[in-house]
């Protein structure tokens, strides 16, 4: 897809699709405009995804990965490309929770795989996760304890947590609330 800018035409790569949806979900893209998503819809760098509370999209992205971004979610794609030299994927996800099976990005070493959230950055190695962020409500209607911090759970794989306070590596089957600072 190609639009002009006021200086320039860009051009955006697809970066995955939606291939499932329900409720409310849209992107802001680069340019702060709005747009809803459907099944089939792209997405791009620099989309800022929102899913309401009956919201969910479950996206297949470039390199084969698998996210689900569940409701009351938020979340910006700030790099993601598979190239030769290094691949990328740069994933913010500002709040609410998301499931994510990673694809080819992660597998090399050279790779740059980054999950950032507002409490702590994930890097993987061939991993199935979820994450829980500043979320007072779940998806189920549950009320959270504590919605200052971010909960994430290793489904297969291994992933490295970073943040302010140092790193840890978590295993399969582990499970770890993490406080924000």
């Amino acid at each position: 897809e190609t639009y002009a800018a006021p200086d320039k035409l860009i051009r955006l790569e697809v970066l995955g699709n939606v291939k499932q949806k329900r409720g409310t979900i849209f992107a802001i893209d680069i340019n702060k405009q709005r747009r809803e998503l459907k099944v089939n819809s792209s997405v791009y760098v620099g989309d800022r995804l929102f899913t309401g509370a009956d919201g969910f999209m479950h996206l297949k992205m470039i390199d084969d990965a698998r996210i689900d971004l569940r409701c009351n979610s938020e979340m910006v794609i700030d790099n993601y490309k598979m190239v030769r030299d290094g691949n990328a994927s740069v994933i913010r996800l500002l709040k609410g929770s998301l499931h994510k099976v990673t694809g080819k990005i992660g597998k090399n070493i050279t790779d740059r795989y980054e999950m950032r959230t507002p409490v702590a950055t994930v890097g993987v190695r061939g991993t199935e996760y979820s994450l829980r962020v500043l979320q007072s409500h779940g998806c189920d209607g549950s009320v959270d304890v504590n919605t200052d911090g971010m909960f994430v759970k290793v489904d297969k794989g291994e992933i490295d947590l970073s943040n302010s306070a140092g790193d840890t590596s978590l295993e399969p089957g582990a499970a770890l609330l993490v406080a924000s600072n």
